[in-house]
């Protein structure tokens, strides 16, 4: 029966996506394990999960006994950093995804509107300069990143909105506009010394060093809301890919569409590097990879995105403290030696690549 056929196309149409997003899941939980064992105190993979269920479920222990200590490391020193992986792992990655879709762009990612070289003055401002609201600590440099991470973004979505403009032309704003605060950014730091020019470079290459569980709140809670809201509105993300002519004639409002979802990425990816610095290649080659392994349907696309991204740069970071263990490589090197040969092969798999889908 024709129905039947139809019915079972689908079934096997949802399962091969599921599939890789179960296995990606499984890479992430296995990478969050492993992520728990790095520095210190040895510590079983199964014990790290035992610990962390026995945590969760309200366990206490005598101080300086061996089951507290193991519950300290874990819960308190190592897991903090896990959690951040994942979070910013699985944001910057939707990011990336959604921002493809509404530009119809393969090299666009969650930067595109020059985000990153705002977040970057507003590091360099604090570092260098020492003025932030709360004074140069590590929260007014946050706070900073955060608030002039803002700015491009803004400026792209205000003339966007005053005149009328193509994915391309909000692509080359932002282009302009990285340039233009990259130059600002390099006018501060010429005159500055050794010291502050160390400090400002190892904050924009990116890391993931030294996190507490109350640095998790803002960025946990602006992904969690963000992530659920782009699969909310990824039916028309779908739309949206069948390009703005299309998409109108089908009773979609594109313009208003798109700055609504410029917004809200531009507060989740400021969310993200605010406390991370820029973590590059993650939410440009995730997204790719995901397509290429389940096609371009979004419904499927940003639950995997979240789960392959997640795992990504949780590997990534696991790796980047085990290298020169016990020293740490900051988690944006090794992001960059991973994700340009991964792009590279992404094109080379993807012969006469035309578009992203």
């Amino acid at each position: 029966m024709p129905e039947q056929d139809f019915a079972d196309g689908y079934l096997r149409y949802v399962r091969h996506k599921m599939v890789f997003i179960l296995a990606a899941l499984a890479v992430l939980i296995v990478a969050a394990g492993v992520s728990c064992l790095v520095d210190g105190r040895p510590i079983g993979v199964l014990d790290v999960y035992r610990i962390i269920w026995d945590h969760i479920a309200g366990a206490r222990y005598e101080y300086a006994t061996p089951e507290y200590w193991d519950d300290f490391v874990v819960c308190q020193m190592r897991l903090p950093r896990t959690v951040l992986a994942i979070v910013a792992g699985s944001s910057l990655a939707v990011c990336g995804t959604v921002m493809q879709s509404i530009m119809s762009n393969p090299l666009a990612d969650p930067y595109t509107t020059g985000m990153s070289s705002g977040a970057c003055l507003g590091a360099i401002i604090a570092i260098a300069m020492g003025f932030a609201f709360t004074g140069p600590s590590v929260y007014g440099i946050m706070g900073m990143s955060f608030l002039v991470a803002l700015i491009p973004a803004f400026i792209v979505i205000l003339v966007s909105r005053l005149i009328s403009t193509s994915p391309a032309t909000l692509i080359l704003m932002g282009t302009i506009m990285s340039y233009l605060f990259g130059a600002i950014n390099t006018l501060i730091l010429v005159h500055q010394e050794g010291e502050t020019l160390s400090a400002a470079y190892l904050w924009t290459i990116g890391s993931l060093d030294n996190v507490i569980w109350s640095d998790l709140w803002v960025p946990g809670i602006v992904s969690i809301l963000g992530c659920s809201a782009m699969l909310a509105m990824s039916g028309k993300l779908n739309v949206m890919m069948m390009g703005d002519d299309q998409a109108r004639s089908m009773g979609l409002d594109v313009d208003n569409f798109r700055t609504v979802l410029l917004l809200v990425l531009s507060v989740m990816v400021a969310s993200i590097i605010s406390f991370t610095g820029i973590l590059g290649f993650v939410g440009l080659v995730a997204p790719h990879i995901v397509r290429m392994a389940i096609g371009s349907d979004n419904r499927f696309v940003i639950p995997a995105s979240i789960a392959f991204g997640s795992a990504l740069l949780l590997v990534t970071d696991t790796i980047a403290r085990l290298v020169v263990f016990p020293y740490e490589i900051p988690v944006g090197i090794i992001l960059m030696f991973i994700g340009g040969p991964l792009f590279l092969y992404v094109i080379i798999r993807k012969k006469g690549y035309g578009g992203i889908y």
